[in-house]
């Protein structure tokens, strides 16, 4: 493969966002913590009918930015799938599966001496250092039988400042982003009406922006959220024509005050979304 494509990492960006039992993705697996579409070369394919793989070199600044050296970047995924196609990680058992099946996934990257990221969390800390080596790894696994999904997986990315330590100049402190979510559904009426529930936590290390955030250094350095909800769908015609409603509560770690004392803040969010495709 050649070319610019979506970069295999954590399954749930890999998930399609019309194959979702939720409105939308988890945030810290399935937008802070993933790998954006990038320009390389790769290859993949399959082992024994149940191992999938994927390796690629890439740009690593991401197709919106040219890379400004001539370092690369390399990604790679393994997947496993012993009773057979698992299908969608997040879209639950729309198929009403009789046998049990199970997948179990991991990858890894490594970005070498990266200028951008479209990931806010990400260019935040580039932005600081000047330029950034990126480490990252997740695990996941899951199962779907007789109208039950289940599935959960965890991510961790490293950031470390690029320059040499010959320039003489103050390295940047490293940052760390830990995410994880579990999602859980079953189908009520078989491939028709469905029930879901998922909880999600991520945590930014943020050792180099504490100055520029009173709540950051009230609460030790650490940004992020955890989030709980619940959702239903209805499929008239599979993911194709259906409507989904969800309810989630955020809690943002150090993002309230009360009485000049820094608390977390909670929100709840009511969402429906009907979607058809032709």
């Amino acid at each position: 493969r050649v070319g610019t494509w979506k970069q295999r990492f954590t399954e749930s960006h890999s998930n399609s966002s019309g194959k979702l039992q939720m409105v939308d993705r988890a945030r810290g697996t399935g937008n802070l913590g993933r790998i954006e579409r990038d320009t390389g070369l790769g290859i993949n394919g399959k082992l024994f009918k149940m191992l999938s793989y994927e390796a690629a070199i890439i740009n690593g600044n991401t197709r919106k930015a040219p890379s400004a050296n001539r370092n690369q970047s390399f990604v790679g995924s393994l997947k496993i799938e012993p009773f057979g196609k698992f299908g969608a990680a997040y879209e639950g058992d729309i198929k009403n599966s009789k046998k049990l099946k199970v997948m179990a996934m991991a990858a890894g990257f490594y970005k070498d001496n990266v200028t951008f990221s479209t990931r806010g969390n990400q260019n935040t800390f580039i932005s600081l250092a000047g330029n950034a080596d990126v480490v990252g790894w997740t695990v996941g696994a899951g199962l779907k039988w007789r109208g039950l999904g289940l599935f959960g997986e965890y991510v961790e990315q490293r950031f470390h400042d690029a320059d040499p330590k010959s320039l003489g100049v103050a390295k940047t402190p490293g940052e760390k982003l830990q995410a994880y979510n579990i999602e859980a559904s079953y189908f009520i009426i078989p491939k028709k009406w469905s029930i879901a529930g998922r909880y999600e936590r991520f945590m930014v290390n943020t050792r180099s922006t504490l100055t520029a955030n009173s709540a950051n250094q009230a609460n030790g350095g650490q940004d992020g959220e955890y989030r709980f909800g619940i959702g239903t769908s209805y499929f008239f015609r599979g993911h194709a024509h259906k409507i989904v409603a969800d309810w989630i509560q955020i809690n943002d770690i150090g993002g309230g005050a009360d009485a000049g004392v820094t608390t977390n803040a909670e929100d709840n969010r009511f969402r429906i979304q009907w979607q058809t495709r032709f």
